[in-house]
């Protein structure tokens, strides 16, 4: 992650994902990791 901004992204956009998790029409979110250069999303 570069910015500050980017990092606020991935956050916001985990968070939905768990929030949506569970929906019968959406994929299955299971987790989320970050290390100092990359955030994963495991799907």
């Amino acid at each position: 992650m570069t910015t500050a901004i980017s990092i606020e992204d991935v956050r916001r956009e985990v968070k939905i994902l768990k929030a949506l998790s569970g929906h019968k029409h959406l994929i299955k979110f299971y987790d989320a990791c970050e290390d100092a250069n990359n955030v994963y999303i495991i799907m």
